[in-house]
């Protein structure tokens, strides 16, 4: 009787805990799109209010025709799209090389993967833009592309590494008996079974460069190649004040894509990950 009491209390506490957790991970989100909806007068309130008094669209009419947010959302999704491409293509044969061939200097080159991340990326800033100046590639999508890309190369390869180190051996060479080459065994066999590992890199390289702001701040001045975090950053009226609405709207369109690609794919981060960091 004491035992079933005592898990009981237990199950309670946990159960607390959790609705506890849950609620401190979905109030912001719902405050967000619920804050998006509010007129100024609503946001000023003295006692603030959870949900708006009445619908005010305001802020999303302010969004759309006096910020021309298209042009940033273009910018912002093909930019961590097409580096999102590049770490992914580049990594996976980094990663297999890593766990599959031996070579001189392969644990130094793992030691040096390592250790690049514990470089604060601000330490190349300066010099990157004074190159970047000099090859005329400021406010172009080409700057960020190159700097998103070489800092998902080394978190990639790291994952890919642990995660092919997790696939037997045999799978390649039972192919390679059957007259596969190594090439036609890593397309065939390894990289289906790979799957997994190809989406979390994927994911967390898009959502990374989705959210950035900084090197986009540094290396953007126009509308033309700036993101839509940059434009977050920078939204004010024509008086100067800034517009808590569309603030809160154009927050919402930022959280939309990462909440939708975590949802579908959130079932390969747990064993993947594990996986990726094992090796």
């Amino acid at each position: 009787m004491k035992q079933k009491t005592q898990q009981r209390l237990s199950h309670a506490i946990t159960y607390i805990i959790l609705t506890l957790v849950l609620f401190w991970v979905i109030f912001p989100i719902f405050y967000l799109v619920s804050a998006s909806f509010m007129s100024q007068a609503d946001q000023r309130l003295v006692v603030p209010i959870i949900l708006p008094r009445h619908i005010d669209l305001s802020g999303w009419i302010f969004l759309i025709n006096n910020l021309g947010v298209l042009q940033p959302l273009e910018n912002s999704l093909a930019i961590a799209s097409i580096t999102t491409i590049i770490v992914v293509c580049t990594t996976i044969l980094s990663g297999y090389s890593l766990a599959r061939f031996e070579f001189r200097g392969k644990s130094a080159a793992f030691n040096l993967l390592l250790l690049t991340q514990f470089v604060p990326s601000v330490a190349n800033l300066l010099t990157l833009y004074l190159f970047f100046s000099e090859i005329h590639l400021i406010d172009t999508w080409g700057a960020l592309i190159i700097i998103y890309s070489t800092g998902g190369v080394v978190l990639g390869s790291l994952l890919f590494s642990g995660f092919f180190n997790g696939l037997p051996r045999n799978i390649e060479e039972s192919a390679m008996v059957d007259g596969t080459s190594r090439l036609g065994g890593f397309l065939r066999v390894v990289l289906p079974l790979a799957r997994p590992g190809i989406i979390v890199v994927a994911v967390f390289t898009w959502i990374n460069c989705w959210g950035e702001i900084q090197v986009s701040t540094l290396f953007t001045t126009t509308l033309a190649a700036r993101t839509l975090p940059v434009v977050l950053n920078q939204l004010q009226t024509p008086y100067g004040t800034l517009s808590f609405s569309a603030q809160f709207a154009l927050g919402v369109i930022l959280a939309i894509p990462p909440l939708i690609l975590f949802l579908i794919f959130q079932k390969y981060f747990k064993p993947t990950v594990a996986t990726g960091f094992k090796g």
